[in-house]
C-alpha cells in the first residue's frame, strides 16, 4: 500500500457511509526535502458530519499504517497527526438519513 499514490477507503457506521481518502502514504517513509513534494495527508468526505467522528476515523488510519508499515517492511514508522495531516473535505450535506451511499458515490 505504500507505493500507491491513494488509498480510497469506504467507512460504514452505524449504517452511515463515508469515505476517507489517504493520498501519498509512501511518502510517510521518506523525508521531503522539497516543499513540492507530495504531502501524505487524509482527506475526509462526510456527507453528514455532524457525527465529528473524523479523529477517531484518522486515529485509526494512523494506527493501521504504522502497523502495516512494520509487518511489511519489518522497520518501524511512527504516524502521527504531524506526519500524517487530516481534512475534512467540503461536501454537499445530505438532506435526510438514507442517501449517504449516493453522496459517497458523488
Amino acid at each position: 500500500i505504500f507505493e500507491k499514490d491513494y488509498l480510497l477507503i469506504p467507512i460504514n457506521e452505524d449504517l452511515h457511509w463515508n469515505l476517507a481518502i489517504v493520498c501519498f502514504p509512501g511518502s510517510l517513509k521518506t523525508k521531503r526535502k522539497k516543499k513540492s513534494d507530495r504531502k501524505p495527508e487524509v482527506l475526509l468526505f462526510d456527507s453528514l458530519y455532524s457525527r465529528n467522528n473524523g479523529k477517531e476515523i484518522c486515529g485509526l488510519l494512523r494506527s493501521y499504517l504504522s502497523r502495516e508499515y512494520k509487518t511489511k517492511m519489518k522497520s518501524p514508522l511512527r504516524v502521527t497527526k504531524n506526519t500524517l495531516r487530516s481534512t475534512a473535505m467540503k461536501v454537499p450535506k445530505q438532506k435526510n438519513s438514507s442517501d449517504c451511499g449516493l453522496f459517497l458515490l458523488n
